[in-house]
């Protein structure tokens, strides 16, 4: 039986993939496909990224309601009702705190209260609406932001073990070892 290892640096973090079979380009292909898919899942959901969905919806959800993809549309109704489930300790808003604290862009800095307590206005799913019927998303407020560092990486994961199930893997290990040191 053939091993083939294979890492990738995205999404903030470290995805290592270890395939098993008798073909080794074959699995190399493989491994390379799923890095491709979470490569594309990055660029969708990053908030770090200009041109993904989640900065479009950061930027026009409370001018308009924007249109997503069922997919998105199906994470975001998901972690709404994690929010909901949890009593808001799951919660993809929380980008206005990120910001505060200067964890965005990686400054750190110590808030002042009012800064901090500012941003707590903002952090809440209730500040999103859903429509099932139309797959659209707004906000109520224009300075609430999503951040879907929480749920993105799960996701890429999900959908990678889907790929190697289509591709007929029958031995894999497939994992995200926290944040990425580059």
């Amino acid at each position: 039986m053939i091993e083939v290892r294979s890492a990738l640096k995205a999404m903030g973090t470290r995805f290592e993939i270890v395939l098993y079979g008798e073909r080794e380009l074959y699995l190399k292909t493989v491994a390379e496909e799923v890095f491709r898919e979470i490569t594309r899942i990055e660029a969708r959901l990053s908030y770090y990224q200009e041109t993904s969905d989640i900065t479009d919806i950061n930027l026009h959800a409370y001018e308009q309601s924007v249109i997503l993809d069922p997919p998105l549309f199906h994470l975001l109704s998901l972690a709404k009702r994690l929010w909901a489930e949890t009593e808001g300790a799951f919660d993809l808003t929380i980008a206005p705190l990120l910001e505060c604290w200067g964890f965005v862009g990686g400054s750190g800095k110590m808030p002042s209260c009012e800064a901090v307590e500012q941003a707590r206005t903002l952090v809440g799913m209730h500040h999103l609406f859903l429509d099932s019927e139309d797959h659209v998303v707004s906000f109520d407020h224009p300075d609430v932001r999503l951040e879907l560092g929480a749920i993105g990486k799960g996701y890429a994961i999900d959908q990678a073990v889907e790929m190697l199930r289509d591709y007929e893997i029958e031995s894999a290990l497939l994992h995200e070892i926290g944040r990425a040191h580059v």
